[in-house]
């Protein structure tokens, strides 16, 4: 659902006018991007659930591994390419991620 540039009425209660049948809330109309809300799911949301899930489960292993080292980058770059190849399973994502991160491990960064 593609909601850009979509115009949402916004009921306010303290703006009320009378008609026939009573008291009403007059409709104000709000511009709203679809971006200002993220309604959308990103296309590559498994590909973000893995890489993050893979890079938590790793500094929780890790005491020496701080949040910022270059090899979550090497991650993001690892599971994107596996990503373009057509894996989309987020679970199977993590797991791949996981071995990367075990491999690098014994390399020195």
């Amino acid at each position: 659902m593609h909601l850009a540039g979509a115009a949402f009425h916004l009921i306010r209660r303290d703006e009320t006018f009378s008609g026939k049948s009573g008291n009403f809330c007059r409709p104000i109309e709000l511009n709203v991007n679809a971006t200002d809300l993220e309604f959308e799911m990103d296309d590559d949301f498994p590909l973000k659930t893995a890489v993050d899930r893979a890079w938590t489960v790793h500094l929780a292993t890790h005491d020496d591994v701080a949040a910022a080292d270059p090899r979550r980058c090497s991650l993001e770059r690892y599971l994107s390419g596996k990503w373009q190849a057509g894996e989309s399973d987020p679970e199977e994502l993590t797991c791949s991620g996981l071995s990367y991160l075990d491999r690098l491990g014994s390399e020195n960064w």
